[in-house]
């Protein structure tokens, strides 16, 4: 019994031992994984303060170079429409000096057919008999015309001047 006794002793020994032995490791253990914790987390803020201060810039980077792209869109957008502006004012000085040649060449056109179309008169020496007799009226066109009646103008040409002036009014009216 005393060899049961001494072997059970020495059994709780070993048990406390070990235990001890087991609790230290533990101890020693958890401190460890305290302290690499405590890295990791301090690691963890480190990135993720860099990450969010690379965030911020990269996306001030963004509004800058948009807030620049969209200046240098305006500038140019400003100069194109000072360009069609210009070009414009050209086409439209272009346009009324065509219209204005047009004009004179029409003008100088309609005194022609003017000229030409204009009835002639011719006179005979009517006798006192004949005192109820129609007068004829020759023109160019119609050498037999009626006794009273008037020659019409070719309006044509003043129709066609007219036409071509309202389809350029309507063409720079629609231009921007």
């Amino acid at each position: 019994m005393k060899l049961r006794k001494e072997l059970s002793d020495a059994n709780a020994k070993l048990k406390n031992a070990a235990n001890a032995v087991a609790l230290e490791a533990e101890q020693r253990a958890n401190q460890k994984v305290s302290h690499l914790a405590s890295q990791y987390e301090t690691r963890y803020s480190e990135l993720r303060t860099n990450l969010e201060a690379d965030c911020k810039r990269i996306v001030d980077d963004t509004i800058d170079y948009a807030r620049k792209g969209m200046e240098e869109f305006k500038h140019e957008e400003h100069s194109v429409i000072q360009e069609l502006r210009e070009e414009y004012d050209r086409q439209e000085m272009k346009a009324a000096e065509l219209n204005f040649q047009l004009q004179e060449r029409v003008d100088q056109l309609m005194e022609q057919l003017n000229k030409y179309s204009a009835p002639e008169i011719k006179i005979q020496v009517v006798d006192e008999s004949q005192a109820g007799a129609q007068l004829e009226f020759a023109t160019p066109k119609s050498a037999n015309a009626v006794a009273g009646a008037t020659s019409m103008p070719n309006t044509a040409m003043a129709d066609l001047a007219a036409d071509a002036k309202e389809k350029l009014r309507n063409l720079f009216s629609s231009t921007p």
